[in-house]
């Protein structure tokens, strides 16, 4: 389901970033802050969903290979052993956000981040 459909919203009404994991990087940073600086977004939402194969990936340890390892090890510290892939999910939508929220540009021009968790399995949209 895209971002669109879920907020009932036109294609183009939101700038969408997609992302393995939604980890936060510099090209996501940079690209938040074109968003709320450049474009005036008001709103950025760190949506993580259920049933997600980055956070499985992260939980199940094993040995992973080239950039997917990459990724696996930033969401880790999200990663509640014993949580159940969807709870660990919400985690790291939370901990995104707050890493997003804490951003100077953010910050300055006073766009709210909220975390958010999707149900793939539902349609519903749960705000952290």
């Amino acid at each position: 389901m895209t971002p669109e459909t879920v907020f009932d919203q036109h294609l183009g009404d939101l700038f969408v970033i997609r992302n393995a994991g939604n980890v936060v990087d510099e090209d996501v940073l940079g690209s938040i802050e074109y968003a709320v600086e450049h474009l005036h977004t008001p709103l950025v939402v760190v949506m993580g969903h259920s049933c997600c194969g980055s956070v499985t990936a992260a939980t199940q340890g094993g040995e992973l290979t080239g950039h997917i390892k990459t990724i696996a090890e930033r969401i880790r510290p999200s990663v509640v052993n014993g949580c159940c892939i969807d709870e660990n999910a919400r985690r790291h939508a939370m901990l995104m956000a707050q890493q997003i929220a804490e951003d100077t540009i953010v910050r300055h021009e006073n766009a709210q981040v909220l975390p958010a968790f999707y149900d793939i399995r539902s349609g519903v949209v749960e705000w952290l």
